[in-house]
């Protein structure tokens, strides 16, 4: 039930006169809570590490695969590997646009249709020239996809930046931490980079 419609039985049942403001059909977008985005947010990112699902049709920079629940997903992009001088690039950069995927995650199901899509971008830089190993790291998730859960439905605009926090108190086995933060569906979050470990 909308909100919208819950007013209206709140109102009939009170016995007020707002038949006017119920008689109007004005569509309220549902909302998540933090919580159920943050969900929402994770089973994107299974879905892209999940090696078990199975292509339905692909070609040099794209491919589309089911959903295990039901639906499918269309990715476009790939991942590239390179140098300039000493420093070894890795580069990550994904269009992902689902069409009736249904995520599990965190205990929930979503079934999600790509809106503007969400397009997930990693760079990676290593270097190690001067003696001294060295990392960094850019990356970003923006776009939007359109969700169901149970009877509720709406949009979720997605533009989250990785601030990263790196440790290298031991230069051999640097370690990344840190947080994408950012727009998730209507709230300002911050999410352990941890999560997002997708390539």
């Amino acid at each position: 039930m909308t909100k919208v419609a819950a007013a209206c039985v709140s109102a009939i049942a009170l016995g007020t006169l707002a038949v006017s403001a119920c008689d109007k059909k004005v569509d309220v977008e549902d909302e998540l809570l933090e919580t159920e985005a943050v969900a929402l947010l994770h089973g994107l990112v299974e879905l892209m590490a999940d090696s078990t699902i199975q292509p339905i049709h692909a070609s040099e920079d794209s491919i589309v695969v089911r959903c295990t629940q039901g639906g499918r997903v269309k990715f476009v992009g790939g991942v590239k590997e390179g140098a300039r001088g000493d420093t070894a690039l890795v580069e990550s950069d994904f269009m992902i646009t689902p069409s009736g995927c249904k995520l599990v995650s965190d205990g929930l199901q979503f079934t999600v249709d790509g809106d503007a899509g969400v397009r997930q971008h990693l760079v990676i830089k290593i270097w190690g020239g001067g003696g001294v190993p060295g990392f960094d790291i850019d990356g970003s998730f923006k776009g939007g996809l359109k969700w169901m859960l149970d009877s509720r439905s709406g949009d979720c605009a997605i533009d989250l930046t990785l601030e990263p926090d790196h440790d290298t108190s031991d230069p051999n086995n640097p370690v990344l931490k840190g947080v994408y933060k950012g727009g998730l569906c209507g709230y300002q979050v911050e999410v352990d980079a941890e999560d997002f470990r997708v390539t």
